[in-house]
């Protein structure tokens, strides 16, 4: 064994006797050692020696061989192991490969669901970007439209304090009219009493002188009727003046219906704006 393994040039003892029992089993012709022949010996000592020699190489020989079964046995078990482990592996490698690939499509699917993340992220910063413009236009909007409320109110204001001032003409020349209207409706009721008074005091007059001159009806018949047609003129005079009165008052009746209807027109125009 020294020899071989000086001759491999690498090997441990034991793993050099497996592979010199099995080339030993394949070379059989190589098991029995040339004996060296004994000629100094008697021919009965060096039969019983040789005898003695063959027996123990026999004995050594099935030794070997068992231990040989046994190893090859060994070697058999560790192949099948081997193999065994190879197969595992290989199932191990397919497993691994299949492994493998699923993560490779769940990194591309990783991959693409990032790149869809990032253009999310991309168009959501753009569509803040748009949100933050609109804000600020809005924004803009609202300050503009509170300082349009705010200069509105103050022309409201105004117009209601011209409206309040306007009003107050008004009332003062509704109470002026009015006054023009009762003053010259008492004068000419008073007027108009005043005549009728006359009226009838003439009346009265004429009728006492009537009365009292009853004897002279005859001669006085012409005056009479001369004076009841001046009572006539006087009495349609007097009429005329009160029609003409009447209708003083009525068309002032009328310029204050007319100016009050204008009054209310000019107060309607100026509080539109206010409730557009």
């Amino acid at each position: 064994m020294t020899s071989v393994q000086k001759e491999v040039g690498r090997g441990s003892f034991t793993t050099v006797k497996k592979f010199l029992d099995v080339w030993l089993l394949d070379h059989p012709e190589q098991a029995v050692p040339q004996l060296v022949p004994l000629a100094a010996l008697p021919d009965r000592l060096a039969a019983q020696l040789e005898t003695a020699t063959r027996g123990l190489w026999t004995a050594a020989t099935e030794v070997a061989e068992t231990r040989l079964q046994i190893e090859r046995e060994g070697c058999r078990q560790q192949v099948l192991a081997a193999e065994a482990d190879r197969d595992a592996a290989g199932e191990m490698a397919d497993a691994l490969a299949i492994i493998n690939e699923m993560l490779t499509e769940q990194v591309a699917e990783c991959q693409e669901q990032l790149a869809e993340t990032q253009q999310r992220g991309r168009d959501a910063d753009a569509e803040r970007i748009v949100l933050a413009s609109q804000l600020a236009q809005e924004r803009e909007a609202r300050q503009t439209a509170s300082a349009l409320a705010a200069a509105q109110e103050t022309h409201n204001a105004d117009l209601k304090s011209e409206l309040d001032q306007q009003r107050a003409t008004v009332a003062s020349e509704r109470h002026h009219h009015a006054d023009v209207v009762n003053h010259a409706e008492q004068q000419a009721e008073q007027r108009l009493m005043e005549m009728r008074a006359a009226l009838e005091r003439q009346v009265a007059d004429e009728r006492e002188r009537a009365e009292g001159a009853a004897a002279e009806v005859q001669v006085i018949r012409q005056e009479a009727k001369v004076s009841a047609a001046d009572l006539r003129d006087q009495l349609d005079q007097v009429r005329s003046e009160a029609a003409q009165a009447q209708g003083a008052l009525t068309m002032m009746r009328e310029q204050l219906e007319t100016q009050t209807r204008l009054l209310e027109q000019m107060l309607a125009h100026s509080a539109s704006p206010k409730a557009e």
